[in-house]
């Protein structure tokens, strides 16, 4: 508990001391509200395996809360979809949404753990998509998730979506994910 405290502060004293005098150093800011950040993570799973047999969703919605330390929420279908035999309102997956204090401490897991034996990997490839101002990426293997090492088995695909706050979309995204030291190559 108290590591984590401190590997949170750590973190964020890292951006609101280092990162964000780089910008403001490096770029004419006229506002603090105008320097990048990250607003939210959204951590998501889906699945047609767990329309077949509602069980099957529990182990998902424990894995999600263990990786984010924090509960997660059901995802619905909006509509019945015939060819995936998909009810409207049944349940299709879990998510959570991560803000706040909770960011950094899942950047730390994600740079130090999940990434860390990942080299730098271009953008475009399918592992990394920058879209808006958005830095989406999939964790296929949760063997490298210490949590779920002994139960890798029920849980297939986490889908790791990071929302960064920009105007500028290109460079000042990758100066931002580089400071948090993701593994992304120039574009």
């Amino acid at each position: 508990m108290i590591n984590d405290l401190l590997i949170t502060n750590l973190t964020k004293s890292y951006y609101h001391n280092i990162v964000s005098h780089d910008f403001i150093l490096k770029d004419n800011y006229t506002s603090i509200m105008e320097l990048p950040s990250i607003d939210k993570i959204v951590c998501n799973t889906s699945s047609s395996y767990y329309c077949i047999d509602k069980k099957n969703i529990l182990p998902a919605l424990l894995a999600l809360e263990l990786i984010t330390g924090q509960k997660s929420q059901l995802t619905t279908s909006h509509k019945a979809i015939a060819g995936f035999k998909i009810k409207k309102n049944e349940p299709i997956g879990c998510m959570v949404t991560l803000r706040k204090s909770n960011i950094y401490t899942f950047l730390d897991k994600c740079v130090f753990i999940l990434l860390s034996a990942a080299t730098k990997i271009q953008t475009n490839n399918d592992f990394f998509k920058i879209n808006h101002n958005n830095l989406d990426f999939v964790i296929n293997q949760p063997t490298k998730i210490p949590e779920l090492q002994g139960n890798y088995e029920l849980f297939h695909n986490i889908i790791i979506q990071i929302n960064v706050h920009l105007k500028d979309l290109n460079k000042k995204t990758l100066i931002l994910l580089s400071a948090f030291q993701m593994p992304i190559a120039k574009l």
